[in-house]
């Protein structure tokens, strides 16, 4: 019978937490600017310095085994994922998207909303969405890395989409925590990734670690993996 981990660890900023930078809106305003919106490039909570939006996935090349899938996800397997434009504003930031799934986009605001994604194993689009409509696409093939969304009509409109074949992936929240439930136990690849970059120079339990690419590659064993905190130096968020 398979045997299952899970996989944990807080990714922490080694440093003073920088503050919000609020996005300076200059068109249509009477829409995009009912609030204030703030850059989301890095996002660390003053209060525990945890980073937010650390993608941390597990790393499958095409020549791989794929990893068998713990019955937990069956149910998400043919999911319609949402990313949503809200006050010229992609909700979420970074969406995690599996080849069984579609991406939903939607336009909430009372003008048209615009997605543009160039992938680079899956064809590229640049759709106008009428307000109030959604639109929906497929992928077909996993993405090696996180692919940028940009709107051509508000440059400051920014996200980013994960594309795999396997649900092993999340983000780090609020506390920079994250955890992966369900790994099959052995050893796995797993890439952790910010939007400035790879995390490579960072400190695990107090001892200095230089991951290529951002990978580590633990065993797994049944039950609990905690990683513990990650420390980032503020040099590799530079903006």
């Amino acid at each position: 019978a398979e045997e299952w981990a899970n996989f944990s660890g807080r990714v922490l900023f080694d440093g003073d937490p920088p503050k919000p930078k609020k996005i300076v809106i200059d068109k249509d305003k009477e829409v995009c600017g009912k609030t204030p919106l703030f850059d989301e490039f890095i996002e660390v909570n003053p209060k525990n310095k945890g980073i937010k939006n650390v993608l941390v996935t597990m790393v499958v090349s095409s020549r791989d085994e794929p990893p068998a899938v713990h019955e937990s996800y069956k149910a998400t397997e043919k999911d319609k994922v949402l990313l949503n434009n809200i006050c010229c504003h992609y909700v979420p930031h970074i969406v995690l998207l599996r080849t069984t799934q579609s991406l939903v986009m939607k336009a909430s605001d009372s003008i048209a909303s615009n997605v543009k994604i160039d992938p680079q194993m899956n064809p590229a689009f640049n759709l106008t969405i009428p307000s109030g409509t959604t639109a929906e696409k497929r992928f077909a093939n996993p993405e090696r890395m996180p692919m940028p969304i940009n709107c051509p009509i508000h440059g400051w409109e920014s996200g980013y989409l994960v594309v795999q074949a396997h649900p092993y992936m999340t983000l780090t929240d609020e506390d920079g925590r994250f955890e992966i439930k369900n790994v099959p136990v052995g050893e796995h690849k797993f890439m952790f990734w910010h939007e400035s970059g790879w995390l490579i120079d960072v400190v695990v339990g107090g001892k200095q670690e230089t991951w290529k690419r951002g990978c580590v590659t633990p065993n797994l064993k049944a039950g609990k993996n905690d990683l513990g905190d990650i420390l980032v130096p503020e040099s590799q968020l530079d903006d």
